[in-house]
């Protein structure tokens, strides 16, 4: 990449319409995202929830546990989720 900006410089003297330089893009935050409490809260609510529900798996994948069971590995991963 580096070598086809540099000659596109050295052909056409500036740099091509759609390129930025690292100080324009720090100007306009690209590529970096300041995380807000609600993002991280939201972040923690989604991949919890989500490893829990993976657990309903195994109600399918013919592991002999009864619902019961299922339901509190469920609910225990959510917990977990939610503490790490």
């Amino acid at each position: 990449m580096f070598r086809d900006v540099a000659l596109y410089l050295h052909t056409y003297g500036e740099l091509p319409d759609n390129f930025i330089t690292k100080n324009e893009a720090r100007e306009r935050s690209l590529g970096q995202v300041t995380p807000t409490q609600d993002n991280v809260r939201s972040a923690v609510l989604v991949s919890s929830v989500t490893f829990g529900l993976g657990h309903l798996l195994n109600l399918v994948n013919g592991s002999g546990a009864g619902l019961a069971e299922n339901l509190f590995q469920v609910t225990g991963a959510i917990a977990i989720g939610f503490c790490f």
